[in-house]
């Protein structure tokens, strides 16, 4: 009967019958749960978070009024009551910077707005868009 037994467990061990199976079952579902909690907790704080920080521009539009020029049209989001200022630049047909200026977004009540700003450059323009926008602390406002 020995001999039978040590057949029986090579082969247990050769082909994967092996009673460490078990074991690592219990591992694999405590990982498995680990993980489940772990993305419970992602989805509920990014979901309490929302994307109340978020600022968000874009490019709706330009009209070159003349040689000097061009107006720009962008919408902002951003969260309300927050101050904002946006860099607005118009580009040459080389896409040299040809204009360049700072606005001010002043705080408000409303989430989404749009905006249109004339924008003066030293040669013809191209094009007109918004570089980039950011938040201000309340006392740059």
């Amino acid at each position: 009967m020995a001999e039978t037994e040590v057949v029986d467990n090579h082969l247990e061990e050769r082909y994967g019958r092996a009673k460490t199976g078990r074991l690592d079952k219990r591992v694999l579902t405590a990982l498995a749960g680990v993980f489940a909690v772990v993305l419970i907790a992602w989805v509920a704080w990014a979901g309490l978070n929302g994307d109340n920080g978020t600022l968000e521009f874009r490019n709706i539009g330009y009209s070159i009024d003349d040689e000097a020029n061009v107006d720009i049209t962008f919408d902002v989001t951003v969260v309300p009551n927050t101050p904002v200022a946006c860099a607005l630049q118009s580009l040459s047909e080389s896409y040299g910077v040809v204009g360049y200026k700072v606005v001010v977004v002043e705080p408000s009540d409303q989430r989404t707005r749009q905006f249109t700003e004339t924008l003066r450059t030293i040669s013809e323009p191209t094009t007109g868009v918004v570089e980039r926008c950011w938040t201000l602390e309340n006392d740059q406002a």
